[in-house]
């Protein structure tokens, strides 16, 4: 069947702006925490630094304990980076199944993904995994940081998607096939 083809070849392409989009909402999210973490009060970020570090290098520490290893600390922030961006570029399409399945317009849906993602991995996950202590633990400051940099990497997501599949994407690649 044609339209089966044409249908796959879209759900391929939007996974894969889904994915791109992603990878620089992650880039655009730890801007955001990094601007937000620098103008934190020095008594919030001495409260905030007696966890055990930031989740994503805590992260490759159990995994790597996993195995019987260890890992340097400085080598565990770089591939926690890593694992940041490369959970930014996973999680990224459930913006599209959001957008789609409730019919939302991009700003509501990405804005609407980013608290989401906050909520459920900086609020939920992390602590009950391991990753993170408990949420009480931090300040207030902590938690605000965290959600503004899921809301800027939400909405980063639905512009970066919307503008490489959205109605101009659709011109720009018709007039490139028939150029």
């Amino acid at each position: 069947m044609a339209g089966e083809g044409s249908t796959r070849k879209q759900l391929a392409g939007d996974a894969l702006a889904a994915v791109v989009a992603g990878l620089w909402a992650a880039w655009a999210m730890n801007r955001t925490t990094t601007a937000f973490y620098e103008r934190q009060s020095e008594a919030s970020r001495r409260r905030e630094e007696a966890s055990e570090g930031v989740a994503y290098a805590v992260v490759i520490q159990k995994a790597v304990a996993l195995v019987g290893r260890e890992v340097e600390p400085e080598r565990a922030e770089r591939l926690g980076e890593a694992f940041h961006y490369a959970t930014g570029a996973v999680l990224a399409p459930g913006y599209v199944v959001l957008r789609r399945r409730l019919g939302l317009r991009p700003v509501t849906a990405g804005l609407a993904y980013g608290l989401s993602v906050a909520v459920v991995v900086d609020e939920v996950a992390n602590p009950l995994l391991g990753f993170t202590a408990p949420p009480r633990a931090y300040p207030f400051a902590t938690h605000l940081r965290g959600l503004a940099g899921h809301v800027v990497y939400g909405l980063t997501v639905a512009g970066l998607f919307e503008v490489m599949t959205g109605p101009a994407a659709a011109s720009r690649r018709k007039a490139a096939r028939s150029g």
